[in-house]
């Protein structure tokens, strides 16, 4: 199932790349892609702290006790020959508060320099995992994992790019 998502991704990635493309091409021309590159990183972002609300489940006093498998963001990262950059990220959390997806987006472009029009956040939906708009302790360290991971997945991916 995870190999079949990946592929429709990287498909779905692809035609934004593009489509991107096309949007800048201004000349009128229908250019074709010489070669596409693609770049994959990964970057584990379990909280440090245990003393963390979980989400999902409707209980709002749900808290981690344990870990039964690892918390990750994953980086894809796209360019065409004339330099158009595209990242697709997957977060294994429930979902991002606007201006969490926001702050990611602006996070990632002051650090490469890649439009925020060209960053794409998605989650994995998971109702086990803590979210990042809480403001406790335990959050906020959270949110420092999270931003770590998201430079450690770009830099990754960015440096990871090779012939498609």
């Amino acid at each position: 199932m995870k190999k079949k998502f990946l592929l429709l991704l990287v498909l779905l990635m692809t035609l934004s790349l593009c489509a991107c493309g096309a949007a800048e091409n201004t000349d009128g021309k229908n250019e074709s892609f010489d070669t596409l590159q693609v770049g994959f990183g990964k970057a584990k972002i379990q909280p440090p702290d245990l003393n963390i609300r979980l989400t999902g489940g409707g209980d709002p006093n749900r808290f981690v006790t344990g870990v039964l498998d690892e918390m990750y963001l994953t980086c894809v990262a796209l360019t065409d020959t004339k330099g158009n950059n595209l990242l697709f990220y997957t977060v294994d959390i429930q979902n991002f508060a606007n201006s969490w997806a926001k702050h990611a987006q602006n996070f990632v472009s002051e650090r490469t320099g890649i439009p925020t029009t060209h960053i794409f956040f998605g989650c994995t939906h998971t109702h086990s995992t803590p979210e990042l708009c809480y403001d406790t302790e335990a959050n906020r360290k959270f949110c420092q994992k999270f931003e770590e991971g998201l430079i450690k997945a770009t830099d990754d991916a960015l440096a990871d790019r090779a012939d498609a």
